[in-house]
């Protein structure tokens, strides 16, 4: 039986209890959902042996070290001090946190928290409800449910689509199309409007829940290889269509908000590009700085024609890289590329 989500209330009074042995007493003095989301506002209070903290908390659930950066950005850009709140942070993540000064508490009793008098640092604490949920994981966020999934975000409309359709745009099996929608209706991204008819529901969640999913599961399984370069310079004058291959990650991020110069080139080709590799003097290297990644799409999309990868999955490769720079980015091609097109299909699906 798949275990029940976590409700915000939940979680609160699991941290709660978690952080109580080292002496901190949470309590919570305002809360601001946002309904359907995994995340809500919440004002609290933290009481410690000096005094306490009155801090705005942001509860996101299901954090990793590829999709924090959107909610560490909201924290540090906020006018209020502000703390995280989530079921569980790793000692990477949380080890991320704290060099970037952004206090936590979690419900394994993981906590990063500064105050005047007060330092308090505990990572590495596991969290059994989260090995249990791993282990449950619904048959959307398997490998061929996420190149589905990575569809239905990057052209909501194709959740209409019949299954023969979605199976060929994804390359994959009519069966596994079945089972995708069934646990994304289950899980609430899906919802059935009468006998034939679908939508998309939170857009953005999904996104979130995805992310993670596609740089652990099936991103890796997707790498043709990674080279080095004489320089990366090549890639402003290059026409990489040319080459049958577009640009992801750094590149199309810096083309897409003219914000970021590119340290990594991401490329995404049907098979690895011999002539680019010809042209540009690309030697294989574990450690090199150009990586090209096998296309897994088949739908057209506008991007294309500028030699690009859809956003979405620019977005993503921006968060695999994780560093101040390509979180900060990613931050922009999220408000200026993505979020309106989801804005625009709630509001046509409502109409």
């Amino acid at each position: 039986m798949r275990q029940k989500s976590r409700t915000e209330e939940t979680l609160l009074g699991e941290v709660a209890r978690a952080v109580k042995p080292y002496g901190l007493r949470l309590k919570v003095l305002q809360r601001e959902s946002h309904a359907g989301a995994d995340r809500a506002n919440a004002k609290v209070r933290i009481r410690h042996s000096e005094g306490q903290l009155d801090l705005t908390a942001e509860i996101a659930l299901h954090l990793t070290t590829s999709n924090y950066g959107p909610v560490a950005g909201r924290l540090r850009k906020s006018s209020h001090k502000g703390i995280l709140i989530s079921d569980y942070i790793s000692p990477g993540l949380a080890e991320r946190l704290r060099e970037q000064e952004v206090p936590f508490l979690d419900a394994a009793g993981n906590v990063f928290l500064r105050d005047r008098g007060l330092y308090v640092w505990v990572t590495g604490r596991r969290n059994q409800l989260e090995i249990q949920r791993a282990k449950g994981r619904v048959r959307a966020f398997h490998p061929s449910g996420l190149k589905l999934i990575f569809a239905l975000l990057c052209q909501p409309d194709l959740v209409q689509a019949d299954y023969r359709t979605l199976a060929k745009v994804t390359e994959t099996a009519l069966g596994t199309v079945h089972l995708v929608l069934r646990d994304l209706v289950e899980e609430r991204y899906v919802q059935r409007i009468g006998r034939t008819r679908r939508a998309l529901l939170r857009p953005r969640e999904l996104l979130d829940a995805w992310v993670p999913m596609f740089l652990r599961d099936l991103r890796p399984r997707l790498l043709l290889g990674r080279f080095a370069a004489p320089n990366l310079d090549w890639w402003q004058q290059s026409e990489i269509r040319v080459y049958d291959a577009l640009w992801a990650g750094e590149p199309a991020g810096a083309r897409l908000t003219g914000f970021l110069k590119p340290g990594t080139l991401t490329l995404y080709a049907e098979r690895l590009p011999a002539k680019l590799l010809v042209d540009q003097r690309l030697k294989r290297d574990e450690e090199g700085r150009v990586e090209i990644f096998q296309k897994f799409w088949k739908f057209p999309d506008a991007a294309a024609d500028l030699g690009l990868v859809p956003p979405i999955l620019a977005y993503a490769d921006l968060l695999a890289i994780g560093d101040g720079r390509t979180l900060e980015t990613a931050e922009r091609l999220f408000e200026q590329r993505i979020d309106g097109s989801f804005r625009s299909y709630l509001a046509h699906a409502a109409g």
